[in-house]
């Protein structure tokens, strides 16, 4: 697999939390827990929720990100050296408790939904 290739795919993909009814709104970000650095949702802190709704625990680790874009590295070169073209958008599949959705695919950016079933239980 191409690092370099990889490392772009890196910055063109948005991961959102698909613990919300509006789940394109919700991008998560990459937060340090411990010695540990995890994609969590926005609103796993009361403070960045609306009146009435929980925290929400969704998270995934920096490895399961890693496996992730994989995945879908994985998916889009075995489609081009077939020669085809691949939207992935609606894609899914799962992984160890993850739950993954791609969103939209463009040639700019993968917007990608995941829910953490291991901890959203």
């Amino acid at each position: 697999m191409n690092n370099r290739m990889i490392t772009g795919f890196w910055q063109e993909t948005t991961l959102v939390c698909g613990g919300h009814p509006n789940v394109e709104e919700v991008v998560m970000t990459l937060q340090q827990v411990g010695k540990s650095l995890y994609y969590t949702c926005p609103k796993h802190t009361p403070e960045n929720c609306i009146e009435g709704e929980s925290p929400c625990a969704n998270r995934i680790s920096l490895k399961e990100f890693e496996g992730m874009l994989n995945e879908i590295f994985a998916t889009l070169e075995a489609a081009d050296a077939a020669s085809t073209v691949l939207n992935l958008t609606n894609y899914r599949w799962k992984k160890r408790g993850l739950e993954f959705k791609v969103l939209s695919h463009t040639s700019r950016n993968v917007k990608v939904s995941v829910v953490n079933r291991r901890v959203l239980i």
